[in-house]
């Protein structure tokens, strides 16, 4: 077992519709969401040259009923963060709370599932600031209208920032619980 001192401690936030419209794309209907913080830590693991350890994973979603989706969030070992479906954005302004909120005193590296990387930028700059590594994890294949949900704005934020950047396509077979039909 490593030595958890030394391991780099992770805060990961997933912004649950994107990560839905994101994981669609790409011909997934049912995420393996245990399988998705495994992929997460084997890659920060890689980049960093350090073991990493989940510190938090959060799932936020805008749902009103979640039922047996937030059973399979949790048993994924996220923390389920419902808000109101009825207000435009609070998924967002929570998304952007708990990144605000992270401490980098326990945290060293933020990732953010999702393609909505503007929404977030101000907050991110600020954990990068307080020499947080960031991770965005998205894809930039596009959808079947040749729509990319990672918009090219996004892209450039992320090169310009120097975010590191996890190609979520790149894992949709072993993150596949069920296909789209």
């Amino acid at each position: 077992m490593a030595d958890d001192s030394k391991s780099v401690h992770v805060a990961v936030l997933v912004d649950g519709q994107s990560l839905y419209n994101l994981m669609r794309i790409h011909g997934v209907s049912q995420t393996n969401y245990a399988r998705l913080l495994q992929v997460i830590v084997q890659e920060i693991s890689q980049e960093i040259g350090r073991n990493a350890s989940i510190h938090s994973a959060n799932f936020i979603t805008a749902v009103e009923n979640p039922g047996r989706f937030k059973k399979s969030v949790e048993a994924g070992g996220f923390r389920f963060i419902s808000t109101s479906s009825s207000t435009p954005g609070s998924d967002d302004k929570e998304i952007n709370r708990l990144i605000v909120n992270t401490n980098p005193a326990y945290v060293s590296v933020l990732v953010l599932v999702s393609a909505d990387v503007q929404d977030f930028l101000e907050s991110l700059q600020r954990k990068a600031e307080q020499n947080i590594h960031i991770v965005i994890v998205a894809t930039t294949a596009p959808d079947t209208n040749g729509y990319a949900p990672l918009s090219p704005l996004s892209q450039q934020i992320i090169r310009d920032e120097k975010f590191q950047f996890v190609e979520l396509g790149k894992y949709k077979e072993e993150l596949m619980l069920r296909p789209w039909v």
